[in-house]
Parts: C-alpha cells; sequence; structure tokens
C-alpha cells in the first residue's frame, strides 16, 4: 500500500509542475487581418475569373492593343506558359491531379505560416491563381490564356492574370524565405 501512495503522490506532484509551466499564449487572428486575406484571396480570383470570362467571348479573334500586346484566346493544357502542354488525356489528367496535389501541400503551408503569425499574402495569390486555372481545367480541359507580349518577331508564352498571381506570389516567397535565413 505505501507503494502505491508513493506513486500517487509523484504523479499528483509531476501533474502539478507541468500545470505550473507557462505555455505561450495563442495569439488569435484579429478580423482586420481576416478581413484583409479574405479580400486579398477574392479579389486575384475573381479578376482572374471575370477577365477569363471576358476573353471566352471576346477574344475568340485575336485583338491587337498595341505593336507590344495582343489578346488572343488559347486553351492551355501544360503548366504556365504552355510548358509541358499535351493533347494527351491520360497526361492531362496527370498533371492536373498533381497540380491539385502541390495546391493541396500549400494549403498546409500556408495554415503553418498562419499560425506562427506569419503573413500570408504570397501563399494566397499562388493559391487564388492556382485554384482558378484548376477550375478552368476541369471545366474547359485546358486553362484559359489570353495576354500575349511580343517585340517584333520575340514573342512572350501567352498567360493569363493567374499567371502573373502565380509567379509573383512564388517571388514574394521566395523573396521572404530569402530575407528570413
Amino acid at each position: 500500500m505505501k507503494q502505491s501512495s508513493i506513486k500517487q503522490v509523484s504523479v499528483k506532484q509531476a501533474s502539478l509542475k507541468q500545470s505550473s509551466v507557462k505555455q505561450a499564449p495563442v495569439k488569435q487572428l484579429s478580423i482586420k487581418k481576416v478581413l484583409a486575406y479574405f479580400l486579398w484571396f477574392t479579389s486575384i480570383f475573381v479578376i482572374d475569373r471575370l477577365a477569363k470570362f471576358y476573353a471566352l467571348r471576346t477574344f475568340v479573334v485575336p485583338h491587337d492593343i498595341c505593336e507590344l500586346l495582343q489578346f488572343k484566346l488559347v486553351f492551355n493544357r501544360g503548366i504556365s506558359w504552355g510548358m509541358f502542354h499535351s493533347e494527351n488525356a491520360f497526361f492531362f489528367t496527370f498533371l492536373t491531379l498533381l497540380i491539385v496535389s502541390i495546391i493541396c501541400v500549400l494549403i498546409v503551408f500556408t495554415y503553418k505560416c498562419l499560425q506562427e503569425q506569419k503573413a500570408i499574402f504570397a501563399q494566397l495569390a499562388v493559391l487564388a491563381g492556382a485554384i482558378s486555372n484548376v477550375i478552368d481545367r476541369i471545366v474547359y480541359g485546358g486553362v484559359i490564356d489570353f495576354i500575349h507580349v511580343h517585340i517584333g518577331s520575340w514573342s512572350w508564352p501567352i498567360f493569363n492574370i493567374a499567371d502573373v498571381a502565380i509567379v509573383l506570389g512564388i517571388g514574394w516567397i521566395l523573396w521572404e524565405h530569402y530575407n528570413e535565413s
């Protein structure tokens, strides 16, 4: 009996020691920050969706804006700037599933950054663009691209607003990571 009462006292002492250890308080997100993140993500997403909707109805025939800029509708079955474009259904499906997997990983990464009280504007820009492009892949069988920049015979691959958000967001994430190191 003495051993069991000694064990009980030891367990009680250990639990008292653990409860007396102060844990850092978990900071709650302010409503302003949540609203800012929501507006940022939604703005990028909606602007891209509206631009693509307009492009579908207007740029079936290419529109020359100036010597450097043309709006020309294409459906990209690859990734940004037409890389890995393929008419093969299996490859397109594989690429789409890979992109969805990367989006899931980025969502987890964004959540961890949020828990660490880091700003997530860059991650949200990438997510807004990537999710919009995945919607295109599912609904239209390819991403709606329509912005064509060219100078003489030199031509940049045709892109969209989501691509711009993705590239700038990734650049921003890399910049933040570089500055943390």
